[in-house]
This record gives structure tokens, C-alpha cells and sequence, in this order.
């Protein structure tokens, strides 16, 4: 890491991090169809899902040039989530060519979560309490929601439903004593309309409005260090973003083409404050994001070997401040491909890969990502064993690269996590002449 003032480089740094993670994990499904009558169909659902981890990081700061102090620290976390959901769909066929769903659903996350940081002082490592952490947080959702779709005449489709949420959240901080309780109530609507114009094209266009939560993570209300320079504040306060999307498809035999635009309010970004040569950055619900594009893709299978499935983006972006001035006005694009070439009735290859050219967000710029993956694919004993190799960014070019700019500041940041990997996963399926999997 380089390190200026006015343009003239002070120092020149490294920040070397070893460690080791280690994580374990519970997942169980539940799920039973029940077919009322002919035209009712009840669905229930249960999910369970829990993970223990340990994260240790032995992290040392050095200085070329001995103006700043070289120092090392310790990093030991631990966590652990339960999570389980509970679903109700019912659904029913009604005589006019329409259906009409309805059904209920609770999701119930609780997470604990520790960090004992400690400070290297002479030969002995000492705590710093400044930076430990102790917390848990449970959120808990409950959702109900409403559709119904109708087929008018031979070429029209239409589908329209509103899904409305309450969230529950309480955090609770064992380091300082103090509990913070956030709920609010959403409603969620969308709409959907469709004409087909011939066998193989139809036109739609649909509205529809989302929401994005903060992660558990940014609720964090710590100070956690990045280096020397630079401190992360977390903010309990953190509200979800809200988008609203609109889109217009064109689809065409095995050819789709769609433009659209999306507004995000409240969008959660990250503002700086300079202190002491110390830049501490903390996660907001600040303005909003505007988008508007479009995409292309296609998926066909090309030969009897070779099904390709391929995809391409080009939007443009901007930030606008509460007072309506927009900035960070960048345009982007990129895409994704995959291709399944079959070898023999048992053997497939999957190689895929993405492409993502610069991007902006409220206050930053984000540097090109790329990547590629091939994946083997092996059935064994009349395909009940199921044998998958993945071969994860395999030439290793996949990085984090982002620049901050202010008036007087700038960060540029750069990461390399280790995702060039290799994973094996083995399967076999049990099924009996009642069709129970």
C-alpha cells in the first residue's frame, strides 16, 4: 500500500494476513404437496438451516520508509446462525381461465457473533477493547401475500399481486450493555402483462417493487480496523433500500431483449470522514440510484452436443443526493456465458464465465471483474450417482478494485480473495415407485 500527502508519497506499506477459517453446517428441507381437490393444491414448506464458524487472522503492518509505526494484531471471531422457515401456498384453478394464490410465510434468523481483537505491545498480545465485539441479533419476517392471473382471449396473459412484510429486529450488544429494536411494515406490489403476437414473439411489460435489508454485518455498531488509515463504523440504524423496477421484453424464438429502469431509494453506501490522516467510513441510507438499460440473451441448443446459454448488459447509472444533483454518471456493461458440451450419455462439461466492465456506486468507482469456470459432470449407476468437479476461476484474474475520490482524499483499494478453488461433490439419489426422492 502506498501512502500520499499532496501527492508525494510519505510511505509505502504491506499488510500481510494468515489464518485459518473453519465452518460447519446443518441444512434439512421439508416439503409436502397436497393435492385438495382438482382444482386446489396446498404446498407446505420447512427450512432449517445452522452454521457454527471460528475465523483466527494474525495480521502485521509494516513501514519501508519508518515514518509510520510497524504493528500486528490478532483477529479471533466466532459465529453462530440458526435460521428456519416456515411456508404455506395454496393455490386454485378457477373456471374462467385464471388462478388466484395466496399463502403465508415466517423466516426467523438469530446470530450470535464475537471478536476479540488484540494489539501486539513489546512481546505480549493485549486486548483491545475498543474493537472487540459481542452481539446477537434476531430478525424475524412475516409475510402474507396475494396473486391471481388471468388468460384473456387467445393472446393476452395478465398477472398482478401485493406481498406486504413486518420485520422484526433486536440487537443486542454484551460489551456495552444496550439493545436496539427496529420493525416496520412494507407492502410490495407488481404487475405483469403479456401479449404474444405470434407462435414464437410476444411483448410484456411488468412493474414490480423490491426491498434489500442490510446484512447483519452493517448493523454491527463497532469500529472494526482495516489498516492504519482507514476505520469501518457500523450503524445499527440502518433501514432497508427500496427498488422499483420497470421493464418492457421482446422475445423472439430462442431471442430476448428487454430495456428497463430501476430506482432504489434509501440506497446503502458507504460516506468518509477525514480525522487525524485517518479516513473512517461508515454505512448510510443516503439518496438514491437511478438505472436504465438494456439486455440481451439467447440459450438454444446449437449442435446435439452443445447447448449455449449467453447474456449481455449495457446500463447507465447515477447518484442522486437528497438536494436532486446526480453524480457518479457512468455508463456500463458486460455479460456471461455458459456452454454444456456433452461427451457421452454419462460425461458433460460446463465452462462459464462473466465479464463486468468499470461500475459506480454513490461514492465510489468500482474497477473491472472477470472470471471463468469449467465444471465435470459424471453419472454413475443408471445416473443414481452423481459425481460434479468444479474448477472455480481458473485462471485466476477475479479481484475487488475500487477508487474513492473526495476533495481531499482519495483511496484507491484492492483485494484478491482466494476464489481460484477446487470442489468435489458427490450424490446419490434414493427414490421408490411412489415417486418419493
Amino acid at each position: 500500500t502506498s501512502y500520499k500527502l499532496n501527492d508525494n508519497l510519505t510511505d509505502t506499506g504491506n499488510v500481510d494476513v494468515i489464518g485459518n477459517v473453519k465452518n460447519s453446517t446443518l441444512a434439512a428441507v421439508l416439503n409436502y404437496k397436497w393435492k385438495v381437490s382438482e382444482n386446489d393444491v396446498l404446498k407446505a414448506y420447512i427450512d432449517y438451516y445452522q452454521q457454527n464458524s471460528n475465523d483466527f487472522k494474525n495480521a502485521e503492518i509494516t513501514y519501508q520508509n519508518g515514518i509510520y509505526d510497524n504493528n500486528q494484531n490478532n483477529y479471533d471471531s466466532n459465529a453462530k446462525t440458526e435460521v428456519i422457515a416456515l411456508q404455506i401456498d395454496y393455490n386454485k384453478v378457477l373456471s374462467n381461465n385464471s388462478n388466484i394464490d395466496f399463502g403465508i410465510k415466517y423466516t426467523g434468523t438469530n446470530r450470535f457473533s464475537d471478536l476479540i481483537v488484540q494489539d501486539l505491545i513489546v512481546t505480549d498480545f493485549i486486548e483491545d477493547t475498543d474493537q472487540t465485539t459481542d452481539i446477537n441479533v434476531s430478525e424475524g419476517i412475516s409475510a402474507t401475500y396475494v396473486s391471481a392471473d388471468k388468460k384473456i382471449g387467445k393472446k393476452n396473459y395478465l398477472k398482478a399481486g401485493v406481498r406486504m412484510e413486518y420485520t422484526n429486529v433486536n440487537k443486542t450488544n454484551f460489551i456495552n450493555d444496550t439493545i436496539i429494536k427496529q420493525a416496520y411494515i412494507n407492502l410490495f406490489p407488481s404487475v405483469f402483462i403479456l401479449r404474444n403476437l405470434t407462435e414464437n414473439q410476444s411483448l410484456s411489460v411488468s412493474y414490480s417493487r423490491s426491498l434489500q435489508r442490510p446484512s447483519f454485518y452493517l448493523l454491527n455498531d463497532n469500529i472494526e480496523k482495516v489498516n492504519d488509515f482507514q476505520y469501518y463504523i457500523g450503524n445499527p440504524n440502518l433501514n432497508p433500500e427500496f427498488t422499483d423496477k420497470y421493464a418492457f421484453d421482446y422475445k423472439i424464438n430462442t431471442h430476448n431483449i428487454s430495456a428497463f429502469f430501476k430506482s432504489t431509494q434509501d440506497k446503502i453506501t458507504e460516506i468518509y470522514t477525514i480525522k487525524d490522516e485517518i479516513a473512517y467510513f461508515e454505512t448510510v441510507n443516503l439518496g438514491a440510484q437511478k438505472r436504465y438499460g438494456v439486455e440481451y440473451g439467447y440459450k438454444n441448443n446449437i449442435t446435439k452436443w452443445w447447448f449455449l446459454s449467453a447474456s449481455t448488459y449495457l446500463y447507465n447509472e447515477s447518484y442522486v443526493d437528497e438536494q436532486g444533483h446526480s453524480s457518479f454518471l457512468m455508463t456500463t456493461y458486460g455479460g456471461s456465458i455458459f456452454n454444456k458440451l456433452t461427451i457421452n450419455k454419462t460425461t458433460s462439461l460446463d465452462i462459464s464465465g462473466f465479464y463486468m466492465s468499470p461500475s459506480a456506486s454513490a461514492f465510489y468507482v468500482s474497477y473491472e471483474t472477470y472470471s471463468m469456470n469449467l465444471a465435470l459432470n459424471k453419472t454413475l449407476i443408471n445416473k443414481k450417482l452423481n459425481l460434479r468437479l468444479d474448477l472455480y476461476d481458473i485462471f485466476n484474474t477475479f479481484s475487488y478494485r475500487t477508487l474513492r475520490e473526495f476533495e481531499t482524499f482519495k483511496a484507491y483499494y484492492r483485494s484478491e480473495p482466494n476464489r481460484r478453488a477446487i470442489n468435489i461433490k458427490l450424490t446419490y439419489n434414493i427414490s421408490n415407485n411412489k415417486k418419493v426422492t
